[in-house]
């Protein structure tokens, strides 16, 4: 909550819990209710005090208009779940799809790659839905780097579309270094 929200909060529970305690000292007969309208009428004959609660009246109905009408839990609410994810709304409710779950099926679809070893993948969102993908992997040897990593682009942008609908503005791809065959894995080829 924001301060002001936290602000007119307080102000509106503390004039609440004061006016419900002036009503049952009244009704319990422990304060003449005479006492109340004749300090009400002594604050409105003196131009000061009239004044002073003119102006207390006007800043409680726009805090209270404020807090009614232009309330920021949305706005929290949407800055939480940009950090969560992606929140996607339509006719029905809403979807909220999680970057983890948008980070796995980016990560099955490399998996299938042979020549794609460890891939690590980040996203960046913004608060307009856009989402930017890099993915970072290892190459075998003997790979088509460039091929490798236009496919692994096409292919991720692709599935996230199928499964999410989700339109990637990026899908940048970083090859760490090139993993050669040990001395075992070429003494493995030779043999067969």
């Amino acid at each position: 909550m924001k301060f002001l929200e936290r602000l007119s909060l307080v102000l509106f529970s503390n004039i609440i819990l004061i006016l419900s305690i002036l009503l049952c000292l009244i009704l319990f007969g422990w304060v003449d209710a005479s006492t109340f309208t004749w300090i009400i009428g002594m604050a409105l004959n003196h131009t000061v005090a009239t004044n002073v609660t003119l102006g207390v009246c006007i800043v409680l109905i726009l805090l209270s208009i404020k807090c009614i009408f232009f309330g920021s839990a949305g706005k929290e609410e949407e800055e939480e779940n940009l950090e969560n994810g992606i929140l996607l709304e339509n006719a029905d409710g809403r979807l909220l799809i999680t970057k983890e779950t948008i980070r796995n099926i980016a990560l099955n679809v490399i998996d299938n790659f042979d020549g794609a070893l460890n891939p690590k993948v980040e996203l960046e969102m913004d608060k307009q839905n856009h989402v930017k993908m890099n993915v970072i992997i290892t190459a075998k040897e003997l790979t088509a780097i460039n091929q490798l990593s236009k496919n692994i682009q096409l292919k991720v942008k692709e599935t996230i579309k199928k499964t999410t609908d989700l339109e990637l503005s990026a899908v940048n791809v970083a090859i760490r270094n090139e993993r050669l065959k040990t001395k075992e894995e070429e003494k493995e080829d030779v043999e067969a």
